[in-house]
């Protein structure tokens, strides 16, 4: 669960960046 939520908040890291 622990993996599934880093991989989660990179993703949203990424977008933050994409906008």
């Amino acid at each position: 669960m622990e993996d599934l939520e880093e991989t989660l908040f990179e993703e949203f890291e990424n977008y933050s960046y994409d906008l």
